[in-house]
């Protein structure tokens, strides 16, 4: 396996290799699970013991987090980059988690773990490193290793709306450039488009029990979010 990405499925929208980025998607991982009240929805009965997957886990921020809480859980994560990867093992090796492993996996195409392996699985942010036509693949593969009552969570987000004259510029050209690149679900490149199709995803794959939860994020001076 290449110590680089592999840069021919490589989709993701900023330079993964770099040690800034790691530094912010830890950060992220922290920002969004504290903001959405836990690692897991709020209205799961969570079972004693389980197999946990994080799909494109970045920097493992999500994957170390559940291993460190919740010690009868194995988690697993998976991710393009051998930076990434590398430096979840180290972090974990430094905090003694033996319940957590972490594996160069490329998830557009075929998942390396067997059929009903799974009692979970967590993608947050998938829209930043797959192209649009891979989503009914890869959720179908999450289906094919979830068992008979796992859980697939998907977490995306479009931009953020402010009264930036600046910012609502930069996300119009961000939004207009993934629209010419193919990456957009948008007809028009306004936005991402990608939280309108996720039920669809998850019906056309035979998904049954589908849930969304929507959520607003404030990015107001002064708090962690800014």
């Amino acid at each position: 396996m290449a110590k680089k990405a592999l840069a021919g499925n490589n989709y993701y929208w900023i330079d993964i290799e770099n040690a800034a980025e790691t530094a912010r998607l830890i950060d992220q991982d922290h920002l969004i699970s504290n903001y959405l009240g836990g690692l897991f929805p709020a209205s799961l009965a969570l079972p004693a013991e389980g197999r946990v997957l994080d799909i494109a886990c970045g920097a493992g921020g999500w994957a170390l987090d559940v291993a460190l809480n919740y010690p009868n859980f194995e988690v697993v994560g998976i991710d393009l980059s051998a930076t990434l990867i590398q430096y979840a093992r180290t972090f974990a090796d430094v905090r003694e988690l033996h319940n957590v492993t972490f594996h160069m996996m490329d998830v557009t195409q075929s998942l390396d773990f067997k059929d009903a392996s799974f009692s979970f699985v967590c993608a947050r942010f998938l829209s930043t490193c797959i192209l649009p036509e891979t989503w009914s693949f890869l959720v179908r593969e999450c289906k094919r290793i979830l068992d008979n009552t796992g859980i697939l969570s998907l977490n995306e987000a479009e931009w953020p709306l402010t009264n930036s004259l600046a910012f609502e510029k930069l996300s119009a050209l961000a939004s207009h450039a993934l629209w010419l690149a193919g990456r957009s679900f948008s007809p028009n490149g306004h936005h991402l488009g990608i939280t309108p199709m996720l039920e669809r995803f998850l019906h056309n794959a035979g998904y049954h029990n589908i849930q969304r939860e929507v959520h607003t994020l404030a990015f107001l001076p002064g708090t962690d979010a800014y």
